[in-house]
């Protein structure tokens, strides 16, 4: 398990040792992966790598994967993006891109984001070349990460990101389109007090230096750390006006009041629903499509032949590039593909020739917009009290009760103990994503993938598998099972575990699994014995 239970003999002693902060061991976790915040300034040079006709210096191709084909392209360092084309019959015109996550565990941001970006313009241009026309986009394992589900979206699939980008080329074999992105942040006091102190300070915080801070009086070097943190903050990013906008009106967020709304749902409070719109040029990195990358050459791949493949783990900005690309409408109002491998048989669904069949959800993982590490939630109370200590007030302790337990990281200690060293402390669900306008009331993560994200399974959009002997050893067979699923001549009738998209199957399957229970029921009653209460729980029951 990686913990040390040396001495942990009864439930207090794992207390101590795991769970009470004040016996912990007061431990910094380590810089997060989290890209750090990229504001926009009016003085950006426009420096942007996002020019995708641009070659990037690529390592020498090899398969780093264990038990992986040999890569078409392959990032260089971060080893969790690469490209494969498939051989054999039937599948000379299909390529893989392998996702493994979305942020690299020891690698700066940035240089990931930029490393990234040059990668899928690799595989595209490559694909072009060699006349490839249809994807596999495996997310296997993913749980997210960065902006980099952005930047694929734009290159792969649409000419018109969004209200994302706009200054894009349309010659696609994409269809035009507008992307549709909006989230929001639960509004708890705390919130509210890191807002209104970072948006005080905005200017600073936006453009902070610190090669240019002045420090006129000896109290300037806590305000420089304060500052210096919450430039780098990434929750703090989402709670300063001036670079977000309403996806309901499109009009920039100017002030804390317009970006603290608030949003009342269920009785609760959030934020106004606000978006970052990705044509904004920054200095380091711009999404494709944007600043002197917006000539994007057209991607080689359309709709109908693009296929999303998934083991159910995909989350957090995984769940965001698969709401993306579900998005997009192609012909007749075709959507791209989904195969769903694993899972486990569902009894209530009972079998078909011996196969146990059910629905898989594609993305079984949380969908929220964005992480807040708990290091991010420590670091911004910390710098707003050093920059408003009127709040450190014992006066209104209660009201700023929040603000300062975070401060005094209660939350990281208590889940640092026992672990002795720089493990990070934790994160949470920090931002709610949603799918349209027509439903700003329930986000993504509350909603079923299947039903209410893909809008329905069907036998054109979706299939579903179990691993096989041979796929434990090497990816290839999941994937040209996927690719036999929709272009191969068996077809999903043979290699899709039947039924398992069909929901009018799917209940009459489920009611044949109640009667059968019901039948139980009845058999274990003499007729004398079905009382009212026996009736009214077979009714019931079959209500349900």
């Amino acid at each position: 398990m990686g913990a040390n239970f040396t001495g942990v003999r009864t439930g207090e002693g794992f207390y101590t040792s795991f769970c009470d902060p004040d016996a912990s061991i007061d431990v910094e976790p380590p810089a997060t992966t989290e890209m750090p915040p990229q504001f926009p300034t009016s003085t950006s040079t426009d420096t942007s790598t996002s020019d995708v006709s641009s070659t990037n210096t690529l390592p020498p191709l090899s398969p780093t994967i264990s038990n992986y084909p040999w890569p078409a392209v392959r990032d260089n360092g971060s080893n969790i993006t690469s490209g494969y084309f498939l051989n054999g019959t039937g599948y000379d015109d299909v390529v893989v891109l392998a996702l493994s996550e979305l942020s690299p565990p020891d690698m700066d941001p940035m240089a990931y984001l930029v490393d990234f970006q040059a990668t899928i313009a690799n595989l595209l241009a490559k694909s072009r070349e060699q006349n490839k026309t249809k994807l596999i986009i495996d997310v296997s394992e993913n749980g997210g990460g960065l902006v980099a589900a952005y930047e694929l979206f734009a290159q792969v699939g649409i000419p018109a990101m969004i209200a994302l980008i706009s200054s894009v080329n349309t010659s696609s074999s994409y269809p035009q389109h507008t992307a549709f992105s909006a989230n929001n942040i639960r509004e708890t006091l705390s919130v509210v007090q890191i807002s209104n102190v970072s948006s005080a300070d905005a200017v600073e915080i936006k453009n902070f230096d610190a090669n240019t801070f002045d420090e006129p009086n000896p109290d300037e070097p806590a305000r420089f750390k304060a500052l210096s943190s919450l430039h780098e903050n990434s929750m703090v990013e989402q709670l300063i006006p001036g670079h977000l906008f309403s996806p309901i009106t499109g009009l920039n967020l100017t002030t804390s009041d317009a970006l603290l709304g608030p949003v009342i749902l269920e009785n609760d409070t959030f934020t106004a629903y606000q978006y970052h719109p990705w044509n904004q040029t920054e200095d380091v990195f711009n999404i494709t499509g944007a600043g002197n990358g917006a000539n994007v050459p057209p991607s080689p791949f359309t709709v109908e032949n693009t296929v999303l493949l998934t083991d159910g783990a995909c989350s957090s900005t995984c769940a965001t590039l698969a709401r993306l690309l579900y998005s997009v409408n192609g012909t007749n109002n075709a959507k791209i593909r989904t195969v769903v491998v694993g899972g486990r048989p569902d009894p209530a669904l009972g079998t078909v020739n011996n196969t146990s069949t059910g629905p898989m959800q594609a993305v079984g993982g949380v969908a929220g917009a964005k992480i807040f590490y708990f290091s991010n939630l420590h670091e911004a109370a910390k710098a707003v009290l050093v920059l408003s200590p009127e709040l450190n007030s014992t006066t209104n302790s209660t009201e700023n009760e929040d603000l300062l337990l975070l401060a005094e990281r209660y939350a990281m200690k208590r889940s640092l103990a026992g672990i002795g060293g720089g493990e990070a402390a934790g994160s949470l669900n920090g931002k709610n994503d949603f799918v349209s306008l027509d439903n700003l009331e329930t986000p993504i993560q509350f909603l079923s993938w299947n039903e209410g994200v893909i809008g329905g399974v069907n036998e054109t959009n979706y299939c579903h598998f179990y691993y096989t002997k041979e796929m434990v050893f090497g990816p290839t067979k999941v994937w040209e099972r996927a690719a036999d699923a929709f272009w191969g001549e068996d077809g999903r009738d043979k290699l899709c575990l039947p039924l398992s998209d069909l929901k009018k199957e799917k209940g009459l399957r489920w009611m044949t699994y109640k009667l059968t229970k019901v039948k139980s029921w009845l058999e274990m009653s003499t007729p004398l014995s079905l009382d009212l209460s026996t009736e009214s729980r077979v009714a019931e029951y079959l209500l349900l």
